[in-house]
């Protein structure tokens, strides 16, 4: 009887887990990353939810690439997401270091978001690079920038 009631508070519990309705739901997000300007290092990708864990810097999600895709500047990853609503930002980290480097004030090393080009010299708001994901596959394209 113990073990029959332990068995069922697990499998409620895992049920009740995000892993399990993410499966449910959501789409296969192709990312085309364009204007990498060499191979040296990885590309790190942060998936965020909102504009509080982007300011925060807490990305709910963090892929690092690997640059021996990189062929004519681009390169292409997938990425399955539940529905809702999210923006990816992209450092291209040249001396895989995992962070940004910065020279006098600038950054040293390229960066790009979700569907937005950065004409300015400040960091965009995550409205401008937001996205919703929903039960259709789609693609967004990151064109990096550098300084």
């Amino acid at each position: 009887m113990i073990t029959c009631l332990r068995n069922l508070i697990s499998l409620l519990w895992v049920m009740d887990q995000p892993a399990f309705t993410e499966s449910l739901n959501g789409s296969t997000i192709t990312v085309n990353i364009i204007d990498v300007r060499n191979k040296e290092g990885s590309i790190r990708l942060s998936i965020f939810k909102d504009e509080a864990s982007f300011s925060a810097e807490k990305a709910s999600k963090t892929m690092l690439l690997d640059k021996k895709e990189l062929s004519g500047g681009k390169m292409n990853t997938s990425v399955q997401l539940p529905s809702g609503i999210y923006g990816i930002a992209v450092l291209d980290d040249e001396n895989s270091n995992e962070k940004m480097d910065y020279g006098v004030m600038m950054p040293k090393e390229g960066f790009g978001f979700s569907n937005f080009y950065l004409t300015g010299l400040r960091k965009p708001k995550f409205e401008k690079f937001k996205f919703l994901v929903s039960d259709t596959n789609f693609s967004v394209v990151i064109r990096m920038k550098y300084m």
